[in-house]
């Protein structure tokens, strides 16, 4: 089994984040993302 370059509590503190963030309503699927950096690219183009 490969070692993670992550710590458990560096993971757990991640994982946390990313639950608030959810709760907050702070979230962006994949697709919104790719679609957020495809639009900006085309901005700076």
């Amino acid at each position: 089994m490969e070692k993670s370059s992550y710590t458990i509590e560096e993971l757990r503190a991640s994982v946390e984040e990313g639950t608030r963030q959810i709760e907050c309503g702070q979230y962006y699927t994949d697709a919104q993302v790719d679609r957020m950096l495809e639009l900006h690219h085309r901005q700076l183009a």
